[in-house]
């Protein structure tokens, strides 16, 4: 039973590193958009009021961390197909996530005009990764 057990989960992971380079790079951009949507929002709700400084910053630094790895899984996987995308993909991705960072550092500083700032940037920076073709939630 233990071995059967072994067996599928090693198949559902070996399935899963079958993906294509557009898939993974499809996958990672959904991954982003979501991060910047939720950046987007617990900025907004520090911005009126209704979130904490501790609860806003863990978030951010959760969406920082997550980003990280959404552009950590692109530099690993095997371009050949989606190598153009992805390049164009990788520096976009870096930068939002500097200004998930910078959204962090107004947070603990309390200078909403540098939230905003960085909030108008991740706007930018959203639009820029739609332009490669990238889906996901819509804000």
């Amino acid at each position: 039973m233990r071995r059967r057990a072994v067996a599928l989960l090693l198949a559902i992971g070996l399935a899963g590193c079958g993906r294509s380079p557009a898939e993974q790079l499809s996958t990672a951009l959904e991954g982003v958009l979501s991060w910047i949507a939720t950046a987007r929002t617990v900025a907004d709700d520090w911005l009126a009021g209704r979130a904490p400084r501790r609860y806003t910053r863990a978030t951010l630094q959760a969406a920082l961390e997550s980003l990280e790895q959404e552009r950590a899984s692109l530099t690993s996987a095997p371009r050949p197909v989606a190598d153009d995308q992805i390049e164009k993909a990788l520096p976009l991705i870096e930068r939002i996530e500097i200004a998930v960072a910078r959204t962090w550092d107004a947070v603990g500083k309390v200078d909403p005009a540098a939230v905003r700032e960085q909030r108008q940037a991740l706007d930018g920076l959203e639009s820029q990764l739609r332009a490669l073709g990238a889906r996901g939630t819509t804000p």
